[in-house]
């Protein structure tokens, strides 16, 4: 060992390249075999980690709270159901009408240790006979190694331990990542190593795991965004083989299994020659961090990875790396550009794509010349080409670029798409959307030959270097992985530069700018892809027989929409999606080829460069803190002197190796209720933890109406995305300064969040506060002043959407009608569709008007941000309250109630509810079984088995019976009553199947619970303890906790605390009697569980003859309201 030791290189220092607030040391080391490593000691968690192992665990004596593990959740009512001031370009993810999230971790511990290993191959290199073979070898590479031969070994290791592990395959690299409390980073290390060792790779895992590779894909085949994106690649033009382009990246049983052995190739042995050939020393990248020594962690490395097999004897840090497909040349040919891809959409939606192909980014990393225009052509303020469609009704949201996916970023090419959410009016203007982007164009043309204005791009890298001083402290499982990216092989970044090469900007290139618009952002070399209903609906075709031939329609290209009746159309292969391509002819080319020339756009163009902006900050000072409180040691900022001084060393029970837990924070360190009325209760807090010139204001406006018809929760929505879409210009001019804002709205109300640098973050929320309450008031008859009718119906034109939308996943679904039938307060996506359906104005002024009509507010102030901030934000709360039509409050009795149902006990209830895709492939199942009010002690026990029961469920469930890709089990907190939740998401197995596998597993289980080594208990109960107590990460988390305790009501900042000392006292025993009590099929009759279980259409027909796709959203609402009836509409008293 020591001979390797003295073997290793070390590259270049990293540390002077660190942001000033980064404390954490790094060591970048080339092994003997080539193998590159990047070395972090998180020194602040050795801190920690001195502190807590000198002082052990203090009593406590307060009651409990919430606080989540890993795998728990909490049913967020006041969080956003329509997040209408950060939208996205298009809603891929789905999103649960009733979103459900994550609390953060509660503070107080150590940080977990994390490691990440990025391999240079990817979905590019699969050889074309079996496409999708590195996400496959990705697969299997957790199935055990000769070492730790058993198929579960690592991933039950970092379960056990309280961690989390994950991989992703990318189009150049594949990476492998975990995160692990400190004490078991050598053990965690030893065993990820082997996956680059001597992984095992039997035959016996491969049926398994090509069946997981199938249920994956399945859960992805009707995203809108992954099939337009294979789309692109299967008609780029070239032959599979020729270019890497058309590849089927995700794989499935058909590219992996079907087609090989049609072609008599063995997959199985395709897959090991192609590890043999890629993944080797040299081509790889270790990132580890951890609470130890440079030393130690090399020690570590060293001792795990030099086994790592390696090619070549010359390794340095000087050596360039020359990727496979560098030289490939474009991903499309002259065949597939000049053409318009006409596309049949799985949702309601409306969007133009036009791509151009340039040349490779990646070496262009100094200068960014492809940022730079993305930030020009996407801007959405005054002057932008997002205004200017906006303002004709035809635009609701764009973004440009090039995108972080590999297909789009590739060592070969990158591709600079500008994308738009469309209306239905603007899907018959895309030729003149088109023309309008080219008119841009030349307008950036003709400033590049005059000379663009020098503060565009001073203001692009003064907010980077902003960005970058003052950027949140990452987890470490995201640094690990992030840095892993940062080395990437393809990538080759200088050595020196690993930590600041892609967040900066150094330097301005206007002549590769030129060159891009001149070269590249040309009619010529483009491609359109209009996606839209209007084209009818992938279920529309679901019994005709496409061609999957790629050719253009002989219909020729005219100013009026394509109407694709009577043509059959073309179709993808994999995912089936549907489609028609036209050539664009040339006398339309010419016409954009003339108007992308270097001119200015004509007078009545609105069209202009950004102006500068006022919301680049100038204040960093760090406001100081009272005179009465000690400031925390800026080296270690997790770490209170508390920590040291205060814990009893008195641990007398059998928890020896059981975190310690630290004593209650000072009430200085916890908002304190600075206002408390009727009208306003602010609650306020001056950091003295994060030190950054970084602060956030959220308030809750708790309205008496708010939900009590569909109308009115209709109406709240579309109040959000009014003004959201009314105030986009500024709030886009502020998140280019890295001052975020957010507005939704809830059954209780509304929510504001604005998040940033404090200097100006008071203007900002004044803005959003005034033009909310701006809706106020006895006037039905006219909107406020600069909202105009067209905006107000495009607004509903994209709510309407939003709610037809909803719920198109099985696995989105099946929670959406969990919680309903939790919460029969809650209004459907289906409800409010059809209480908006003829919504005119004076309605709507009418319904909002009620909802704002008696109102209190709720906010904490976080930051840096003194007592005098704190009541000038209240002053400015009460003023615009008063302004807009008095403040006259609420009491706490007049809120609006929560409730909860009380499922009964002794009956198994089950849902069969209908998918709303016609074409969706799964099956969707949850479990939920109830336990009851809100108490520490339950809330814990809870916790502690959904911890044990994830791993084996895991294994059992998915990996080794291969019910579906998605197999969980989560705590859930919905309004004060905790629950169990378990999911599965199967595109193989019935709901009755899935249902009495659940079953099955939780008989099992409990087994396995009664026979678990008092060992693995402990350690159960260890790895839960330390990620309650892991430290946050930055302000935003942190303030994010303290406001999940003010919204709910319970006010109990520190509930960890009583949590892990209440864990450290929970037996054996105890967890099994539990077990029996809320979770044991063949328990004492207490259990109370419902399943809910999304089906397809087809499959209930038999008991529903009269039943229609059009009738499901009518139906499911049926069921919920059957379910009520069960439960004979009981509800808990509101519990907080």
């Amino acid at each position: 060992m020591m001979s390797l030791q003295n073997e290793v290189q070390e590259g270049p220092d990293l540390n002077p390249s660190r942001n000033p607030f980064d404390k954490k040391e790094y060591r970048h080391i080339l092994l003997p075999n080539g193998l590159r490593a990047l070395l972090v000691s998180d020194t602040v968690a050795m801190a920690q980690n001195k502190q807590s192992s000198s002082s052990s665990s203090s009593a406590m004596d307060d009651d409990g709270g919430d606080s989540e593990s890993k795998q728990s959740g909490t049913e967020e009512e006041d969080e956003p159901v329509d997040n209408g001031l950060d939208e996205e370009i298009e809603d891929e993810q789905d999103e649960d009408e009733f979103d459900e999230e994550e609390s953060e971790a509660a503070g107080g511990g150590i940080r977990s240790a994390a490691a990440a290993m990025i391999v240079g191959v990817g979905s590019m290199y699969d050889p074309p006979e079996v496409q999708g073979l590195s996400h496959f070898l990705e697969h299997l590479l957790f199935m055990g190694s000769k070492k730790y031969p058993s198929e579960n070994a690592y991933d039950k290791y970092i379960s056990k331990h309280g961690g989390s592990d994950n991989a992703y395959t990318e189009s150049e690299h594949t990476v492998y990542f975990f995160d692990i409390p400190q004490e078991h980073l050598e053990g965690a290390l030893d065993i990820f190593a082997q996956f680059f060792i001597e992984p095992l790779m039997l035959e016996s895992s491969v049926e398994r795991e090509l069946n997981s590779i199938e249920s994956e894909f399945q859960l992805v085949k009707n995203s809108d965004g992954c099939r337009l994106q294979q789309l692109m690649c299967h008609t780029c033009g070239h032959g599979l083989g020729d270019h890497p382009m058309p590849q089927f990246s995700w794989g499935n049983i058909q590219s992996l299994k079907e087609i090989p052995e049609a072609k008599n190739a063995d997959p199985l042995a395709i897959l090991r020659e192609f590890y043999n050939e890629y993944y080797y020393a040299s081509n790889m990248r270790l990132v580890v961090v951890g609470a130890y020594s440079l030393d130690a962690l090399q020690d570590y490395v060293v001792k795990s990875f030099s086994d790592v097999p390696q090619k070549g004897t010359d390794f340095s840090f000087d050596a360039k790396y020359e990727p496979k497909i560098k030289n490939v040349g474009m991903p499309f040919t002259s065949s597939s550009l000049q053409k318009v891809y006409y596309v049949i959409p799985v949702r309601d939606r409306h969007a133009i794509t036009i791509t151009w192909q340039v040349p490779s980014q990646m070496k262009s990393w100094k200068s960014k010349p492809c940022d730079y225009l993305a930030h020009l052509i996407g801007h959405e303020a005054e002057g932008s080409l997002l205004a200017a469609l906006k303002s004709r009704g035809w635009a609701t949201a764009a973004c440009a670029g090039v995108g972080s996916e590999g297909y789009e970023n590739a060592s070969s090419h990158a591709l600079f798409m500008v994308s738009m959410t469309l209306s239905e009016e603007g899907v018959t203007h895309w030729q003149d959307i088109v023309e309008e982007v080219y008119r841009y164009v030349g307008m950036l043309r003709y400033h590049c030959d005059k000379g663009l204005p020098l503060f565009l791009f001073d203001e692009l890298k003064a907010m980077q270097e902003m960005s970058y001083r003052y950027e949140d402290e990452p987890s470490p499982e995201d640094l690990v992985e992030n840095l892993a990216e940062m080395m990437a092989p393809a990538l080759d970044l200088p050595a020196n530069k690993l930590l600041d090469a892609l967040p900066l900007l150094y330097e301005f290139d206007p002549v590769a700018v030129a060159d891009l618009l001149e070269s590249y952002f040309t009619p010529a070399n483009s491609r359109i892809d209009l996606t839209s209903t209007k084209f009818g609906r992938s279920a529309d075709f679901e019994d005709s027989k496409p061609s999957k031939k790629i050719a253009a329609v002989d219909t020729p290209l005219t100013n009026s929409l394509f109407d694709p009746t009577g043509i059959m159309p073309l179709q993808e292969p994999f995912f089936g999606t549907q489609y028609w391509c036209q050539d664009i002819p040339n006398e339309l080319q010419q016409k954009w080829t003339a108007i992308s020339q270097a001119q200015l756009p004509p007078p009545e163009s609105s069209l202009s460069l950004p102006k500068q902006n006022k919301f680049v900050p100038t204040e960093f000072q760090l406001k100081p803190l009272p005179t009465d409180i000690d400031p925390m040691d800026v080296d270690t900022p997790m770490v209170t002197e508390e920590m040291a001084q205060d814990a009893d060393p008195d641990d007398n029970d059998e928890s020896a190796g059981f975190p310690s837990i630290p004593p209650r924070l000072h009430p200085s360190q916890l908002p304190s209720l600075l206002c408390d009325t009727n009208v306003l209760k602010l609650w306020h807090l001056q950091d003295q933890v994060f030190k950054r010139p970084i602060a956030e204001l959220r308030i809750l406006i708790r309205c008496a109406n708010a939900g009590k018809s569909p109308l009115h929760s209709a109406c709240s929505d579309l109040l959000v995305r009014l003004v959201a879409e009314s105030l986009n210009e500024v709030v886009y001019m502020a998140s280019m300064c890295e001052l975020s804002t957010s507005m939704s709205s809830t059954d209780g109300g509304f929510s504001i969040r604005v998040h940033g640098f404090d200097e100006k973050l008071m203007t900002l929320f004044g803005i959003v506060l005034d033009t909310l309450l701006s809706f106020r008031g006895e006037d039905n008859s006219t909107l406020p002043r600069g909202i105009q009718k067209d905006l107000f119906d495009l607004c509903l034109e994209i709510n309407s959407r939003r709610y037809a939308n909803a719920g198109m996943k099985a696995s989105s679904l099946v929670s959406d009608v969990r919680v309903k039938c939790l919460r029969p307060d809650l209004w459907s996506s289906n409800e409010k569709l059809k209480a908006i359906s003829s919504l005119d104005i004076p309605t709507f002024l009418k319904t909002v008007s009620e909802v704002l009509g008696n109102i209190a507010v709720e906010g904490l102030y976080h930051g840096n941000v003194n007592v005098s901030d704190a009541q000038h934000a209240q002053s400015e709360i009460i003023r615009l309250l008063e302004a807009s039509g008095g403040a006259v409050g609420l009491a706490r009795d007049e809120y609006r109630e929560h409730l909860v149902t009380k499922v009964p006990s002794a009956t198994d209830i089950t849902l069969r509810c209908a998918a709303m895709d016609p074409e969706e492939p799964n099956q969707a199942v949850e479990v939920y079984i109830q336990v009851g009010e809100d108490n520490t002690l339950d809330r814990i026990m809870v916790d502690l088995l959904v911890e044990m029961m994830y791993e084996p469920l895991f294994d059992q469930v998915r990996t080794t019976d291969q019910f579906g890709y998605h197999v969980s089990c989560d705590s859930r907190w919905t309004d004060g009553i905790i629950g169990i939740q378990i999911r599965v998401v199967s595109a193989s197995k019935s709901a009755e199947e899935v249902n009495a596998r659940i079953e099955k597993f939780l008989i099992d289980f409990r087994e396995l619970l009664s026979k678990m080594s008092r060992d693995d208990y402990f350690e159960q109960m260890i790895g839960l303890a330390k990620q309650k107590l892991e430290p946050f990460n930055s302000l935003s988390e942190q303030t994010g906790h303290f406001w999940s305790e003010i919204r709910d009501g319970r006010y109990q900042f520190q509930v960890e605390l009583d949590e892990v000392l209440t864990l450290r006292g929970i037996s054996q025993d105890q967890a099994l009697e539990a077990y029996d009590k809320w979770l044991y099929p063949k328990g004492s009759g207490t259990r109370r569980r419902f399943s809910v279980n999304v089906v397809s259409v087809n499959s209930l027909i038999s008991e529903n003859p009269h039943l229609s796709q059009e009738m499901c959203g009518d139906f499911n609402d049926e069921r919920i309201n059957k379910f009520q009836e069960i439960c004979k509409n009981q509800t808990f008293s509101q519990v907080y």
